[in-house]
Protein backbone atom coordinates (compact mmCIF):
# COMPACT_ATOMS: atom_id res chain seq x y z
CA UNK A 1 0.00 0.00 0.00
CA UNK A 2 1.33 3.69 -1.20
CA UNK A 3 1.43 6.46 0.59
CA UNK A 4 2.36 9.82 -0.37
CA UNK A 5 3.61 10.68 3.42
CA UNK A 6 5.85 8.44 4.87
CA UNK A 7 7.97 9.04 8.03
CA UNK A 8 11.37 8.04 8.35
CA UNK A 9 12.04 8.46 12.33
CA UNK A 10 15.39 7.54 14.31
CA UNK A 11 14.75 6.22 17.07
CA UNK A 12 16.99 7.62 20.10
CA UNK A 13 17.65 4.19 22.13
CA UNK A 14 18.07 5.50 25.72
CA UNK A 15 19.56 3.67 28.95
CA UNK A 16 22.76 1.74 28.98
CA UNK A 17 22.05 -0.84 27.10
CA UNK A 18 24.30 -3.64 25.71
CA UNK A 19 25.79 -3.46 22.59
CA UNK A 20 23.44 -6.76 21.14
CA UNK A 21 20.21 -4.92 22.39
CA UNK A 22 20.74 -2.02 20.94
CA UNK A 23 21.39 -3.48 17.44
CA UNK A 24 18.18 -5.66 17.64
CA UNK A 25 16.45 -2.25 18.30
CA UNK A 26 17.55 -0.30 15.89
CA UNK A 27 17.17 -3.75 13.18
CA UNK A 28 13.47 -4.48 14.25
CA UNK A 29 13.05 -0.47 13.62
CA UNK A 30 14.46 -0.24 10.75
CA UNK A 31 12.04 -3.23 9.35
CA UNK A 32 8.97 -1.68 10.61
CA UNK A 33 9.64 1.39 8.65
CA UNK A 34 10.61 -0.12 5.67
CA UNK A 35 7.06 -2.29 6.16
CA UNK A 36 5.49 1.20 6.58
CA UNK A 37 6.91 2.35 3.21
CA UNK A 38 6.23 -0.54 1.29
CA UNK A 39 2.28 -0.19 2.29
CA UNK A 40 1.67 2.76 2.47
CA UNK A 41 3.66 4.20 -0.76
CA UNK A 42 1.33 1.55 -2.83
CA UNK A 43 -1.49 3.65 -1.52
CA UNK A 44 0.53 6.90 -3.11
CA UNK A 45 0.53 4.80 -6.51
CA UNK A 46 -2.97 3.61 -6.64
CA UNK A 47 -4.26 7.13 -5.69
CA UNK A 48 -1.84 8.81 -8.12
CA UNK A 49 -2.91 6.61 -10.52
CA UNK A 50 -7.02 7.58 -10.18
CA UNK A 51 -6.86 11.18 -9.23
CA UNK A 52 -4.69 12.41 -11.70
CA UNK A 53 -4.38 12.46 -15.31
CA UNK A 54 -0.83 11.46 -16.54
CA UNK A 55 0.24 11.16 -20.13
CA UNK A 56 1.46 7.79 -21.35
CA UNK A 57 4.87 7.34 -22.69
CA UNK A 58 4.89 6.95 -26.43
CA UNK A 59 6.49 3.54 -25.70
CA UNK A 60 5.29 1.13 -23.35
CA UNK A 61 8.49 0.02 -21.51
CA UNK A 62 9.72 -2.73 -20.23
CA UNK A 63 7.60 -4.22 -16.99
CA UNK A 64 9.47 -4.04 -13.52
CA UNK A 65 7.44 -5.29 -10.75
CA UNK A 66 10.03 -5.36 -8.01
CA UNK A 67 11.66 -1.29 -8.96
CA UNK A 68 12.03 0.78 -5.71
CA UNK A 69 8.96 2.62 -5.56
CA UNK A 70 9.67 6.55 -4.89
CA UNK A 71 8.98 7.85 -1.33
CA UNK A 72 8.56 11.54 0.03
CA UNK A 73 9.02 12.40 3.28
CA UNK A 74 7.32 15.71 2.97
CA UNK A 75 3.46 15.78 1.78
CA UNK A 76 3.45 18.23 -1.08
CA UNK A 77 0.81 19.27 -3.75
CA UNK A 78 1.63 18.20 -7.55
CA UNK A 79 3.89 21.02 -8.66
CA UNK A 80 3.66 22.84 -11.62
CA UNK A 81 5.27 20.99 -14.78
CA UNK A 82 8.26 22.03 -15.71
CA UNK A 83 9.28 23.97 -18.68
CA UNK A 84 9.99 21.92 -21.73
CA UNK A 85 13.39 23.09 -21.78
CA UNK A 86 14.62 22.10 -17.90
CA UNK A 87 12.68 18.64 -18.98
CA UNK A 88 15.05 18.07 -21.77
CA UNK A 89 17.88 19.30 -20.14
CA UNK A 90 17.59 16.79 -17.23
CA UNK A 91 16.63 14.01 -19.88
CA UNK A 92 19.62 14.65 -21.86
CA UNK A 93 21.97 14.24 -18.45
CA UNK A 94 20.28 11.08 -17.77
CA UNK A 95 20.76 9.57 -21.16
CA UNK A 96 24.31 11.03 -20.75
CA UNK A 97 24.86 9.39 -17.68
CA UNK A 98 23.69 6.25 -18.55
CA UNK A 99 26.13 6.24 -21.14
CA UNK A 100 28.92 6.27 -18.58
CA UNK A 101 30.32 2.78 -17.39
CA UNK A 102 31.41 3.84 -13.66
CA UNK A 103 28.02 5.03 -13.26
CA UNK A 104 26.32 2.44 -15.05
CA UNK A 105 28.32 -0.12 -12.43
CA UNK A 106 27.25 2.17 -9.64
CA UNK A 107 23.47 1.84 -10.53
CA UNK A 108 23.75 -2.33 -10.72
CA UNK A 109 25.49 -2.15 -7.27
CA UNK A 110 22.55 -0.42 -5.82
CA UNK A 111 20.33 -2.37 -7.40
CA UNK A 112 21.93 -5.59 -6.90
CA UNK A 113 22.20 -4.40 -2.87
CA UNK A 114 18.28 -3.80 -3.06
CA UNK A 115 17.70 -6.88 -4.51
CA UNK A 116 19.73 -9.00 -2.02
CA UNK A 117 17.27 -6.97 0.76
CA UNK A 118 14.32 -7.12 -0.42
CA UNK A 119 14.02 -10.33 -2.07
CA UNK A 120 16.78 -11.84 0.91
CA UNK A 121 13.21 -14.82 1.15
CA UNK A 122 13.07 -15.70 -2.42
CA UNK A 123 15.86 -18.14 -1.88
CA UNK A 124 13.41 -19.99 0.59
CA UNK A 125 10.42 -19.53 -1.25
CA UNK A 126 11.70 -20.76 -4.74
CA UNK A 127 14.07 -23.29 -3.12
CA UNK A 128 17.28 -21.75 -4.46
CA UNK A 129 20.65 -22.82 -3.07
CA UNK A 130 22.72 -19.55 -2.18
CA UNK A 131 24.57 -19.49 -5.27
CA UNK A 132 21.63 -19.98 -7.59
CA UNK A 133 19.99 -16.97 -5.70
CA UNK A 134 22.90 -14.87 -6.20
CA UNK A 135 22.69 -15.53 -9.52
CA UNK A 136 19.05 -14.48 -9.95
CA UNK A 137 19.83 -11.08 -8.43
CA UNK A 138 22.79 -10.40 -10.73
CA UNK A 139 19.92 -11.02 -13.42
CA UNK A 140 17.59 -8.98 -12.32
CA UNK A 141 20.31 -6.41 -11.36
CA UNK A 142 21.19 -6.20 -14.86
CA UNK A 143 18.22 -6.28 -16.36
CA UNK A 144 17.28 -3.46 -14.43
CA UNK A 145 20.06 -0.79 -15.69
CA UNK A 146 18.87 -1.75 -19.63
CA UNK A 147 15.53 -1.20 -18.71
CA UNK A 148 16.50 1.96 -17.38
CA UNK A 149 18.88 2.71 -19.74
CA UNK A 150 15.46 2.03 -22.85
CA UNK A 151 13.38 4.21 -20.62
CA UNK A 152 15.73 7.22 -20.88
CA UNK A 153 15.55 6.48 -24.80
CA UNK A 154 12.12 6.42 -24.58
CA UNK A 155 11.61 9.52 -23.04
CA UNK A 156 13.74 11.37 -25.62
CA UNK A 157 11.48 13.63 -28.48
CA UNK A 158 11.18 11.37 -31.83
CA UNK A 159 9.15 10.40 -34.41
CA UNK A 160 6.99 8.26 -35.11
CA UNK A 161 9.23 5.86 -36.94
CA UNK A 162 11.74 6.12 -33.56
CA UNK A 163 8.55 5.12 -31.75
CA UNK A 164 7.94 2.38 -33.53
CA UNK A 165 11.84 1.16 -33.37
CA UNK A 166 11.84 1.48 -29.45
CA UNK A 167 8.43 -0.07 -28.98
CA UNK A 168 10.28 -3.49 -30.83
CA UNK A 169 13.36 -2.94 -28.69
CA UNK A 170 11.26 -2.91 -25.55
CA UNK A 171 9.59 -5.58 -26.55
CA UNK A 172 12.07 -7.69 -27.69
CA UNK A 173 14.13 -7.32 -24.40
CA UNK A 174 11.37 -7.95 -22.22
CA UNK A 175 10.76 -11.38 -23.84
CA UNK A 176 15.03 -12.29 -23.80
CA UNK A 177 14.51 -11.04 -20.34
CA UNK A 178 11.41 -13.52 -19.44
CA UNK A 179 13.78 -16.36 -21.36
CA UNK A 180 16.91 -15.27 -19.73
CA UNK A 181 14.71 -15.85 -16.21
CA UNK A 182 13.44 -19.03 -16.96
CA UNK A 183 16.38 -20.53 -18.45
CA UNK A 184 17.77 -20.11 -14.66
CA UNK A 185 14.97 -20.59 -12.82
CA UNK A 186 12.54 -23.13 -14.78
CA UNK A 187 9.17 -22.48 -16.06
CA UNK A 188 7.38 -23.81 -12.41
CA UNK A 189 9.69 -21.34 -10.61
CA UNK A 190 9.02 -18.66 -12.94
CA UNK A 191 5.19 -18.41 -11.54
CA UNK A 192 6.49 -18.48 -7.98
CA UNK A 193 8.53 -15.82 -9.02
CA UNK A 194 5.86 -13.57 -9.96
CA UNK A 195 3.73 -14.66 -7.07
CA UNK A 196 7.00 -13.45 -4.96
CA UNK A 197 6.95 -9.99 -6.88
CA UNK A 198 3.01 -9.46 -6.49
CA UNK A 199 3.28 -10.08 -2.60
CA UNK A 200 6.64 -8.02 -2.18
CA UNK A 201 5.05 -5.39 0.12
CA UNK A 202 2.57 -7.67 2.03
CA UNK A 203 6.05 -10.11 2.75
CA UNK A 204 7.88 -6.73 4.02
CA UNK A 205 4.63 -6.32 6.35
CA UNK A 206 4.97 -9.63 7.68
CA UNK A 207 8.80 -9.72 8.06
CA UNK A 208 8.94 -6.66 9.73
CA UNK A 209 6.02 -8.11 12.52
CA UNK A 210 8.09 -11.69 12.59
CA UNK A 211 11.22 -9.54 13.49
CA UNK A 212 8.90 -7.03 16.17
CA UNK A 213 7.80 -10.74 17.50
CA UNK A 214 11.09 -12.37 17.62
CA UNK A 215 12.41 -9.72 20.55
CA UNK A 216 9.60 -11.21 22.72
CA UNK A 217 9.30 -14.38 24.71
CA UNK A 218 6.17 -15.69 21.80
CA UNK A 219 8.10 -15.03 18.20
CA UNK A 220 6.28 -15.64 15.29
CA UNK A 221 6.16 -19.64 14.38
CA UNK A 222 7.19 -21.02 10.70
CA UNK A 223 3.42 -22.37 10.29
CA UNK A 224 1.99 -18.93 11.23
CA UNK A 225 3.68 -17.10 8.89
CA UNK A 226 2.20 -18.01 5.19
CA UNK A 227 -1.35 -17.60 7.17
CA UNK A 228 -0.43 -14.16 8.23
CA UNK A 229 0.71 -13.31 5.32
CA UNK A 230 -2.37 -14.29 3.20
CA UNK A 231 -4.33 -12.01 5.68
CA UNK A 232 -1.94 -8.73 5.10
CA UNK A 233 -1.58 -9.30 1.53
CA UNK A 234 -5.66 -9.31 0.96
CA UNK A 235 -6.13 -6.52 3.24
CA UNK A 236 -3.90 -4.59 1.26
CA UNK A 237 -6.03 -5.50 -1.80
CA UNK A 238 -9.19 -4.64 -0.38
CA UNK A 239 -7.29 -0.59 1.07
CA UNK A 240 -5.90 -0.38 -3.00
CA UNK A 241 -9.43 -1.31 -4.13
CA UNK A 242 -11.30 1.10 -1.95
CA UNK A 243 -8.84 3.89 -2.82
CA UNK A 244 -9.54 3.39 -6.15
CA UNK A 245 -13.41 3.58 -6.11
CA UNK A 246 -13.08 6.76 -3.40
CA UNK A 247 -10.87 8.21 -6.35
CA UNK A 248 -13.40 7.75 -9.29
CA UNK A 249 -15.57 9.63 -7.84
CA UNK A 250 -14.96 13.28 -5.89
CA UNK A 251 -12.29 12.50 -2.96
CA UNK A 252 -13.31 16.12 -2.19
CA UNK A 253 -16.45 15.58 -1.23
CA UNK A 254 -15.84 14.79 1.82
CA UNK A 255 -13.82 17.38 2.93
CA UNK A 256 -10.77 15.92 4.02
CA UNK A 257 -7.39 15.72 3.07
CA UNK A 258 -5.20 13.22 0.50
CA UNK A 259 -2.98 12.04 3.52
CA UNK A 260 -5.99 12.43 6.27
CA UNK A 261 -8.02 9.91 3.67
CA UNK A 262 -5.03 7.62 2.85
CA UNK A 263 -4.30 7.44 6.53
CA UNK A 264 -7.67 6.41 7.44
CA UNK A 265 -7.66 3.48 5.49
CA UNK A 266 -4.66 2.48 6.72
CA UNK A 267 -5.53 2.64 10.13
CA UNK A 268 -9.03 0.35 8.77
CA UNK A 269 -6.75 -2.67 6.96
CA UNK A 270 -4.51 -2.48 10.00
CA UNK A 271 -7.80 -2.77 12.19
CA UNK A 272 -8.51 -5.81 9.96
CA UNK A 273 -5.28 -7.54 9.84
CA UNK A 274 -5.66 -7.54 13.66
CA UNK A 275 -9.26 -9.21 14.24
CA UNK A 276 -8.47 -11.33 11.06
CA UNK A 277 -5.09 -12.47 12.77
CA UNK A 278 -6.73 -13.81 16.17
CA UNK A 279 -7.45 -16.61 14.78
CA UNK A 280 -3.15 -17.60 13.77
CA UNK A 281 -1.75 -15.94 16.82
CA UNK A 282 -1.46 -16.08 20.46
CA UNK A 283 -2.51 -13.20 22.71
CA UNK A 284 0.38 -12.36 23.20
CA UNK A 285 1.89 -12.00 19.50
CA UNK A 286 -1.12 -10.05 18.95
CA UNK A 287 -0.51 -7.81 21.76
CA UNK A 288 2.49 -6.99 19.68
CA UNK A 289 0.93 -6.85 16.28
CA UNK A 290 -1.33 -3.86 18.03
CA UNK A 291 1.56 -2.17 19.59
CA UNK A 292 3.13 -1.99 16.26
CA UNK A 293 -0.13 -0.31 14.44
CA UNK A 294 -0.24 1.76 17.45
CA UNK A 295 3.16 3.27 16.79
CA UNK A 296 2.35 3.43 12.92
CA UNK A 297 -1.12 5.13 13.13
CA UNK A 298 0.87 7.59 15.51
CA UNK A 299 3.83 7.93 12.62
CA UNK A 300 1.29 8.83 10.11
CA UNK A 301 -0.68 11.18 12.02
CA UNK A 302 2.42 12.98 12.91
CA UNK A 303 3.81 13.20 9.89
CA UNK A 304 0.32 14.41 8.15
CA UNK A 305 0.30 17.57 10.57
CA UNK A 306 4.20 18.39 10.30
CA UNK A 307 3.38 18.28 6.56
CA UNK A 308 0.43 20.66 7.04
CA UNK A 309 1.92 22.77 9.17
CA UNK A 310 4.90 23.31 6.25
CA UNK A 311 2.43 23.70 3.33
CA UNK A 312 0.86 26.61 5.65
CA UNK A 313 4.22 28.23 6.36
CA UNK A 314 5.26 27.72 2.47
CA UNK A 315 1.35 29.43 1.63
CA UNK A 316 1.87 31.84 4.32
CA UNK A 317 5.30 32.97 2.65
CA UNK A 318 4.11 32.88 -0.63
CA UNK A 319 1.59 35.59 0.65
CA UNK A 320 3.85 38.02 1.82
CA UNK A 321 6.28 37.91 -1.29
CA UNK A 322 3.38 39.64 -3.19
Amino acid sequence: MRKSTILMLVIMLAGAASAATLWQQLRVERDTNAALHARLTALEHDSAAVATSVSKPAVPLPAEPDVPRAMKTVAEPPSAPSPPAAQFDYMRQQQQLLKNPDYRKALRDQRRQYLEFSFRDLAKVLNLTPEKAAAVFDLMADQFVESMNLRWQAQRPAGNAVGRDLQRVAEERQRKADEDMERLLGAANMTRLQEFRETLSSRTEVNMLRNELSAGPDPLRDDQYQPLLDIVHAEEQQMNRELQELYAGDPTASGKSHDTIQTELAVAANRRIVEAAKSILTSEQLATVQNVYRRQRAQMETQNTLSRLQMEARIRDARDQR
